[in-house]
């Protein structure tokens, strides 16, 4: 197997949803606009496409699994101008008319792929739940719309699984496999990547345990698949997983990763914090378990949800900033990780279908450079920006692991941000890291230039300390802050954010 060394999640159906330099809201969906979002990745260190081909829970190409775009799809008139779209069928009605004409995005991307020198893996989302509380949605396939009796019937709609398929029917797991029989089988891809996380919940809790033993079937037989069809393709087909970045969340999802990897199922294991930059990866555990399969660390577009001031709150986040990526990338290195990986990265540019109440929101290309010079010699030595979300009433203690030496040369000042939920009055706020308190000091804004102005604290909500070089730990350290509630002010505070920044003499970006 060949040792890839940065994985980048491709989700097409941003090809629909977003705007970009190759494509407005105005213009249909175009060959060009699917080429260009492959090509953008040429001059990168990206050496692997995880390609993910469907709309949400819709498939991208002409499917014999389930015929949508030959047989339902001509027969579904589009609304009338004027008609009031809801998200998700203002994406499906710009894919009907791409996928109308007989296109195959699929094949366009997987080709673009090998032009630019890419290796392209199909990345299946084993049970995305977008939407699925929603029966009228258009992306959801017809297998899941009418089989509710293989749902899961517990836990909450959005993130615990419920509306889900259940990987205890045989008939669910049957219905996977022919589906990634099919990508294996018509196209020209390098590997597989059962995507474990869109939703992770795969069972009812009370078929958890039985389930282990059933998912380790199920990947067995897609490992003996790929197998099959590397001696039909002439080339070894590797079968990654993305799966929780927490080996007891693995377990307590049916996931018996060390099992597969001790089978020899599987080949690489994408550690994943499902959909926000978490850095509370346990990748040492994850190698002293895993003998045979690669670690790859993923990172996510967004650090934070948040909200607006005139109340919208859906889909608002804080975007990872350059040097956030930057730190995550060299913690993710000097731990142990194989190779990184990239989640929704492109997504920071917008995809929010012309939402009005969005519009004070200022989006931005995605940050490129971060994909590129990734080694831990050339990160170790860079400006970095470690960010940890708290959400603490009046007292907090944070661990996070510092990959950098503060004594080397390189870094010259260090300063914390404590971001809080209410205004901060006249709160007594202490703060510490590793026992030493750190001195307030009138720094201002953000520490390092934001990806966007979206979701970030207003200056009324944070405080700025001066942090000794001396007093950073390379690896594990501790953070307390304080509410004093002395005198000055008696009031309750809620610490939502932590910061840290490293500065060094040059900055990053010249």
């Amino acid at each position: 197997m060949k040792n890839y060394k940065c994985l980048f999640n491709h989700e097409l159906l941003i090809a629909g949803t977003s705007e970009s330099p190759y494509q407005s809201y105005s213009d249909d969906i175009s060959d060009r606009y699917v080429e260009e979002l492959i090509r953008e990745l040429k001059d990168t260190d990206v050496d692997v496409i995880m390609l993910c081909p469907t709309a949400w829970r819709r498939k991208l190409w002409y499917s014999e699994v389930e015929r949508h775009w030959q047989d339902a799809a001509p027969n579904i008139p589009e609304p009338s101008p004027g008609y009031d779209y809801k998200y998700y069928e203002k994406a499906y009605y710009r894919w009907r008319r791409y996928m109308l004409k007989g296109k195959d995005p699929v094949e366009l991307s997987v080709k673009t792929s090998h032009d630019i020198g890419k290796a392209v893996f199909a990345s299946y989302r084993m049970n995305d739940n977008h939407y699925i509380w929603d029966e009228s949605c258009p992306t959801h396939d017809a297998f899941w719309k009418e089989h509710p009796e293989f749902r899961i019937n517990e836990g909450d709609v959005q993130w615990s699984g419920k509306g889900c398929l259940n990987y205890i029917h045989s008939e669910v797991r049957e219905y996977y496999y022919s589906i990634l029989e099919e990508l294996i089988a018509n196209y020209d891809f390098d590997g597989l990547e059962l995507d474990l996380m869109r939703n992770c919940c795969l069972f009812e809790k009370k078929d958890v345990k039985a389930g282990i033993s059933i998912m380790t079937e199920f990947v067995e037989r897609i490992h003996n698949m790929l197998c099959t069809y590397s001696k039909k393709k002439g080339k070894y087909l590797p079968l990654c997983v993305r799966v929780p970045y927490k080996l007891d969340a693995c377990l307590e999802s049916g996931l018996d990763i060390e099992t597969w990897d001790k089978s020899g199922f599987v080949d690489m294991i994408n550690m994943s914090s499902h959909y926000v930059l978490d850095m509370h990866y346990e990748p040492e555990k994850f190698k002293q378990k895993i003998k045979n399969s690669k670690i790859y660390g993923e990172m996510h577009f967004i650090v934070s949800s948040g909200g607006l001031d005139n109340g919208f709150a859906n889909n608002v986040s804080r975007k990872t900033g350059r040097e956030m990526y930057r730190t995550a990338e060299y913690n993710l290195l000097f731990r142990g990780c194989d190779g990184l990986s990239f989640f929704n990265f492109d997504y920071a540019r917008n995809h929010a279908m012309g939402e009005p109440r969005r519009a004070e929101i200022k989006d931005n290309e995605p940050p490129f450079k971060v994909l590129k010079n990734i080694a831990a010699e050339t990160l170790k030595d860079e400006p970095k920006h470690y960010y940890e979300r708290v959400d603490k009433v009046n007292y907090a203690d944070i661990d996070f692991f510092v990959a950098d030496n503060t004594k080397n040369t390189a870094f010259k000042k260090a300063i914390v941000k404590i971001n809080t939920a209410e205004k901060l009055l006249h709160h007594n706020i202490k703060v510490f890291l590793n026992d030493i308190e750190l001195c307030e000091t009138r720094w201002m804004g953000e520490l390092f230039v934001p990806q966007s102005n979206e979701a970030l604290p207003n200056a009324s909500y944070t405080r700025f300390y001066d942090v000794p070089l001396n007093a950073v730990i390379q690896g594990m350290n501790k953070a307390i802050l304080r509410n004093e509630k002395d005198r000055s002010c008696m009031l309750d505070i809620t610490f939502a954010q932590f910061e840290m920044a490293l500065y060094t003499d040059k900055y990053l970006w010249e």
